[in-house]
């Protein structure tokens, strides 16, 4: 009976086991923006790690500071840059990916206040599976 107790807890553990005790499965880093006026646009920078062992898929961002944000993607194609208005952006198991400002990118878009540096402002990211990871958004010059 203790062997099929043993057998039943290490089948049903969870495949990220190797994960630190305390990190969380999903996590944002280094999120910044570049300070901008009222009514313009700024791009948001950050590096979304997935701990998981499945592919997670950012569909959406918000923030209170703007009237909208889209995910952008800037591709070349015959030699010109071409952005691609995305629908979501993958982060396959077990990696990260780094949105840059110019690449793939979270724009928000007619910014509702003057956006000074040093502020931080607060980012909503929505994933398929309905996961919302609420982050801080440090605003540099």
């Amino acid at each position: 009976m203790r062997r099929m107790l043993l057998a039943f807890c290490i089948l049903a553990s969870p495949v990220w086991a190797d994960v630190p005790r305390g990190e969380p499965l999903l996590a944002v880093e280094s999120a910044w923006a570049l300070a901008a006026p009222a009514r313009s646009e700024t791009a948001v920078g950050l590096t979304i790690a997935n701990r998981t062992s499945g592919t997670l898929r950012l569909t959406g961002a918000a923030s209170p500071v703007a009237a909208h944000a889209v995910l952008r993607n800037f591709t070349t194609r015959n030699g010109l840059k071409v952005v691609d208005m995305g629908d979501y952006i993958d982060i396959a198991p077990r990696s990260r990916v780094k949105l840059v400002p110019g690449a793939t990118e979270i724009l928000l878009q007619d910014l509702t206040a003057d956006l000074t540096a040093g502020m931080e402002i607060p980012l909503e990211l929505t994933f398929a599976d309905g996961q919302v990871l609420r982050v801080r958004v440090t605003l540099r010059q």
